[in-house]
């Protein structure tokens, strides 16, 4: 029994690494660097900040992801659940973009319909996905990334005809759509019919939404920062030297799936001494990322990005791929403390990590330029790691007590 777990566990990991890391291979060594080509580090770093907005809406797919693998494990949800709550997220990205692109001076109708579409369907993106986590189906996840993969690599092969970026990216964020759709269950009829928990679901998932963006806030806030104090060539400049940084952590996403996976099954087994080793063998795994994304940095950046480019970002590899590492490796360990105490906690600690980021990483931005955004982005989030293993032992702990006494 335990050698089939260990087996399938095994295979489930492989699929969800797989596909993360085809799906992000595509995009940092196919997509972005052409665009970057055909674009210019300026131009470019203006879709970087168009992206880094993009990238934070998705806290509310995010947020719909884990409320349903959450209700699901306690009570029962249907389909119209949360189509009714993306149906308000809608307008939501309408005003987001509408707001996005004035402020860039670059607002026309066309663009607007075309990144409003592109932002609402990369919330449905990162919502899909539960579909496969729910069932335990990995090759369904699989699938699913592949698909965005070749859909980005054909909207390149399109790109010199339509000349438009967001076309590039959204044929991919449709095909995995349209997948969950024919193949999956979540986007079926009846669309809009609400289950007898329908409150307590809605409020599940609007719960966890401040939490979730206020983390891709802070993972996106690099981006949005160096646009605003300092400009949007640096934006391709920082945005490169924590690029393998972030392609190495991402690693850790498909691991968080899989923990959120097995803990719905085994939550009552959850233990000081279980929570204090995985934190232990993070804390491992990051140092080696650290290493590893160091030394590609410098084999892959010229290649990717040429010479001129590398130069500029290459003296920020060590100290800019660490803070990356850090975040992803604080957002797995924060998967347990979900599991202990609740959705609720995760706001309360990401809140807390908010305040601490704006007080340290804003002022050395403005005063540091791009070496005091490095520096701060890693002390914070080392700081979040330790934090979360605190607070997360300290629970487990007073969980002990209450089920001894």
């Amino acid at each position: 029994m335990i050698k089939k777990l260990l087996a399938k566990l095994g295979t489930d990991f492989l699929l969800s690494v797989s596909a993360v890391v085809l799906f992000n291979g595509v995009i940092q060594f196919v997509l972005n660097p052409y665009l970057s080509e055909q674009m210019g580090a300026e131009k470019f770093g203006t879709v970087i900040y168009l992206l880094a907005i993009i990238s934070v809406m998705g806290a509310f797919g995010t947020a719909a992801n884990y409320s349903r693998m959450v209700v699901s494990a306690k009570r029962g949800c249907s389909n119209g659940d949360y189509n009714r709550y993306f149906a308000a997220v809608a307008f939501i990205v309408l005003g987001v973009s509408a707001v996005g692109l004035v402020a860039l001076k670059s607002f026309s109708l066309t663009y607007f319909i075309s990144y409003s579409a592109l932002m609402f369907l990369t919330i449905l993106r990162y919502y899909g996905d539960v579909e496969y986590r729910l069932s335990c189906r990995f090759k369904g996840y699989f699938v699913y990334y592949l698909l965005i993969a070749v859909g980005y690599v054909i909207g390149v092969l399109i790109y010199r005809f339509t000349k438009s970026w967001v076309i590039a990216m959204l044929i991919g964020e449709a095909l995995a759509i349209l997948f969950v759709g024919i193949s999956g269950r979540i986007f079926k009829p009846p669309f809009f019919r609400k289950s007898e928990h329908f409150k307590e679901n809605t409020k599940s998932a609007w719960t966890l939404v401040p939490a979730n963006l206020v983390q891709t806030v802070i993972l996106n806030a690099d981006r949005i920062l160096v646009m605003l104090f300092i400009g949007s060539q640096e934006v391709t400049v920082f945005y490169v030297a924590t690029l393998v940084g972030k392609i190495v952590a991402l690693v850790t996403v498909p691991l968080e799936g899989l923990v959120i996976s097995y803990l719905n099954k085994y939550e009552d087994k959850i233990s000081y001494k279980l929570f204090l080793g995985f934190a232990g063998g993070a804390s491992v795994l990051a140092a080696i990322m650290i290493a590893a994304s160091t030394v590609a940095s410098h084999i892959l950046i010229p290649f990717m990005y040429g010479d001129e480019i590398y130069g500029a970002a290459s003296p920020y590899f060590i100290v800019a791929n660490a803070g990356q590492i850090f975040f992803f490796i604080s957002t797995v360990l924060i998967t347990f403390v979900l599991k202990i105490s609740g959705e609720s906690s995760q706001l309360a600690m990401n809140l807390i990590y908010l305040a601490v980021f704006a007080a340290t990483v804003i002022p050395c931005v403005i005063f540091g330029g791009l070496w005091g955004l490095a520096y701060a982005i890693a002390a914070v989030n080392l700081f979040r790691i330790v934090f979360i293993i605190t607070y997360g032992l300290i629970k487990l702990k007073k969980k002990q007590k209450t089920i001894i006494g």
